[in-house]
């Protein structure tokens, strides 16, 4: 069995990715991955290291959403470094952790990726103000039926849906 040294989960020996993360499993050009006791590492080849600047984290996602993100920064040029954090609850997260010279431009790359996201699942979401058609809605709650109540932020539009 071979191991995910970013998520833990146990793949059959031939996989060339986890079948819980999605997680490549090492090829040459690939990132290196490390595994310690209770640090997950992913760096990006030649950037980040042991030896690097101050680390601060950009983001603590659950492992799909990290892996996502970590992708996302990958694409820009930006190492990164998912390190495991157990939640209270016992959930698995990653904290995304930069060098400090490049944590302003992480952070911007981070905020443009959740707002990439949200507009992904609002737009798919198939809600929209039947006066404006607007995508843009704020749930107010249920009625007394247990009917959702929304408002348009566009054109203010109270309605159940």
């Amino acid at each position: 069995m071979k191991k995910c040294s970013y998520c833990g989960r146990d793949n059959a020996d031939e996989a060339l990715n986890c079948r819980e993360c999605g997680t490549e499993f090492d090829h040459p050009s690939d990132p290196v991955v490390t595994r310690e006791a209770n640090k997950t590492e992913v760096l990006l080849p030649g950037h980040l290291s042991e030896t690097s600047g101050a680390l601060k984290s950009i983001a603590s996602l659950e492992v799909d959403l990290a892996v996502k993100l970590y992708k996302r920064l990958e694409k820009e040029g930006i190492p990164a470094e998912a390190r495991a954090v157990t939640q209270e609850g016992g959930l698995d997260y990653r904290d995304i952790m930069v060098e400090e010279n490049n944590y302003d431009r992480a952070c911007d790359v981070a905020e443009a990726w959740e707002a990439d996201r949200l507009a992904e699942a609002e737009r798919l979401s198939n809600r929209h103000c039947p006066t404006c058609g607007s995508l843009h809605l704020e749930y107010t709650g249920a009625d007394s039926f247990g009917i959702s109540v929304w408002k348009c932020k566009d054109c203010g539009n109270i309605f159940a849906k």
